[in-house]
C-alpha cells in the first residue's frame, strides 16, 4: 500500500470550499437535500453503537432527531489536511437547540474521497466527538463518540 499523493493548492483549495459546503448544508438542518447532495442511494450507515442502517432514508431515524430539538449545527473547521484520497478535517461542532441552551464538541472527520471523476464525494466518514463543553438536558442521543457512514460499491 503506497501513501497517498500530495495535492495541488488548488485541489486543495477545492477540497477546503468541498468541507465548508458540507458542513453548511448539514448545519441547515435540510435532511432531505443533504442526504441527496452528499450520499448515495444505498448508503451503509454506522453510527455509535446502534445497528448498522442502509439507505439514505436510514439517516432520518437518528439525525431527524437533530431537527426536533436544534435551531443550528455550525462546524468550525480548527485544521484541514488533503491528502489526494482524503480530507482530515479537525473542527468545533456548536449546537443551539429550541430550548436556548447551547453544546460545543471538538469532532475529527476522515472523509475518503470517491474514485469516481477524481472528485471529493463521501465514500466513507468517520467522525469523532469529544471535550463536550456543556451538556444541553434532555439530549441523551447527543453523546455521541463515533460516527461512520459507508457507501456500498457501486
Amino acid at each position: 500500500m503506497s501513501a497517498p499523493l500530495p495535492v495541488s493548492a488548488s485541489q486543495y483549495k477545492d477540497a477546503e470550499k468541498w468541507i465548508e459546503d458540507f458542513y453548511h448544508l448539514m448545519g441547515t438542518l435540510d435532511l432531505p437535500k443533504f442526504t441527496s447532495t452528499y450520499l448515495k442511494e444505498d448508503v451503509l450507515f454506522h453510527f455509535t453503537n446502534l445497528p448498522p442502517m442502509k439507505g439514505r432514508e436510514s439517516l432520518f431515524s437518528v439525525f431527524g432527531l437533530l431537527g426536533g430539538v436544534c435551531t443550528s449545527i455550525t462546524h468550525k473547521v480548527t485544521d484541514l489536511k488533503v491528502l489526494s484520497d482524503r480530507i482530515m478535517a479537525a473542527s468545533t461542532v456548536d449546537y443551539a437547540f429550541i430550548n436556548g441552551e447551547k453544546c460545543s464538541m471538538n469532532a475529527f472527520a476522515i472523509l475518503h474521497k470517491s474514485p469516481e471523476a477524481g472528485l471529493f464525494c463521501l465514500s466513507r466518514c468517520q467522525t469523532l466527538t469529544a471535550n463536550r463543553r456543556s451538556k444541553p438536558a434532555n439530549t441523551s442521543f447527543m453523546e455521541t463518540s463515533l460516527l461512520v457512514i459507508k457507501y456500498s460499491e457501486a
